[in-house]
């Protein structure tokens, strides 16, 4: 019961540990469209420095359906599955264009990258690798051909880094997110406005 790629939305699928890619063979072989978005990280072994393809987001993949036409039960109990992320007992779509974005960035095996000409000031990103590993900030600038400015808040205060434009993949765009309030009752657009 495969869906043309017009059909249904993307859900989460919170995978057990470790199984991403079990759960992503078992839901293709149910014929579920499925995505896994992956990132290229630095992991190091017995003094030895490699690049291995790991998930963007640990214990999650993504499936679309329609899940007013299609039966998604057979989901929770997929091999490699432990439940699809429902909310009030129904599965919980994730808005729309998020994946679809994603896969935009990503090739054929998911590798998602840090493409340097789809980020722009004002946005948020995800650190891949070194000391700030997983942190979210806001683009502040792209100072040079390579390079990523970014504000992240830290429990008591804000710090600017700068890290390479392969280490940061997007999040969220600046234009998708509502203007803050600032403490003066202002709204504001983000940190970067200020710089």
């Amino acid at each position: 019961m495969a869906l043309s790629a017009q059909e249904g939305r993307w859900y989460a699928v919170r995978t057990q540990p470790r199984a991403e890619d079990r759960a992503q063979f078992n839901l293709k072989n149910q014929g579920f469209e499925v995505f896994t978005p992956r990132i290229a990280r630095a992991v190091r072994h017995a003094r030895k420095h490699a690049w291995r393809l790991t998930p963007l987001f640990p214990g999650y993949t993504f499936v679309r359906l329609d899940a007013s036409r299609q039966r998604w039960r057979p989901i929770d109990s997929t091999y490699g599955v432990a439940c699809i992320v429902k909310l009030g007992g129904a599965p919980a779509p994730l808005p729309l264009g998020l994946v679809e974005h994603m896969r935009t960035l990503a090739d054929e095996n998911g590798l998602v990258t840090g493409l340097r000409e789809a980020i722009a000031v004002g946005d948020i990103v995800r650190v891949i690798g070194g000391p700030f590993d997983n942190w979210l900030g806001e683009v502040l600038g792209l100072p040079e051909k390579d390079r990523v400015r970014l504000l992240i808040s830290m429990a008591t205060r804000d710090i600017r880094i700068e890290v390479p434009a392969s280490a940061a993949v997007l999040v969220e765009r600046a234009a998708d997110r509502p203007p803050r309030i600032s403490r003066s009752g202002k709204m504001e657009r983000s940190h970067a406005s200020r710089e």
